[in-house]
């Protein structure tokens, strides 16, 4: 387990709490955000025997969140941040709809893919926090207008205000680890040119007599 995905996993494990059973969430079932449905069909899958997903290992639920998120929106290559928001949109309102509320924050075309021109747009992007703060913003425009809005709206609004919090500091942690290593190539290729490059005295004394 990646440690990007170990650290992201932990932050939606506490957005969705334990078992549940909320009549208006259209999900039905649930237990740590993973859905009764999505439980049998991963149960078939792996010919594991069907049960209540409240008796799902922490390793299954683990192997869900994996297979049927982070992988699939390749959060592993994704800037820092832009993976947090990313799954936590996935899981919350589906893969699909999360890549286009990044494919739109992108200027690029919407269609739900993760492609090559979504991925080089991603790749090509300098203002990471912007990027970040536009998605969130477009998810919670989104939420705002669902018919359940009413029933959700506390916990979905500090819930991606939060994620947008973390995101922006795994993004500025990334920016400034990147700056400190550029400053350490710098200073190692200044002091071997300091090392290698003799002085005027040293020259001067290898001069023929």
């Amino acid at each position: 387990m990646s440690d990007k995905f170990e650290s992201a996993l932990k932050i939606i494990l506490e957005y969705e709490g334990g078992n549940d059973n909320d009549p208006h969430d259209p999900g039905g079932r649930t237990s740590r955000g993973i859905i009764q449905r999505e439980y049998n069909l991963w149960c078939r899958r792996y010919n594991e025997p069907i049960q209540s997903v409240w008796l799902a290992t922490d390793d299954q639920i683990e192997m869900i969140y994996r297979e049927n998120y982070w992988d699939p929106l390749m959060c592993d290559d994704m800037p820092a941040g832009v993976d947090l928001v990313l799954f936590d949109s996935g899981v919350n309102s589906g893969c699909s709809q999360a890549i286009k509320w990044l494919q739109r924050s992108l200027n690029v075309v919407d269609d739900g893919v993760l492609g090559p021109h979504t991925f080089t747009a991603v790749t090509d992007e300098r203002d990471i926090p912007g990027l970040i703060t536009e998605i969130c913003g477009r998810r919670l425009n989104m939420l705002e207008h669902l018919s359940i809005w009413k029933y959700y709206h506390h916990g979905w609004t500090n819930r991606v205000h939060d994620v947008q919090s973390k995101a922006l500091e795994w993004a500025k942690g990334a920016s400034t680890c990147s700056q400190d290593t550029k400053l350490s190539l710098s200073l190692s290729s200044s002091l071997s040119s300091a090392l290698f490059k003799p002085s005027t005295s040293q020259t001067l004394d290898l001069a023929p007599q």
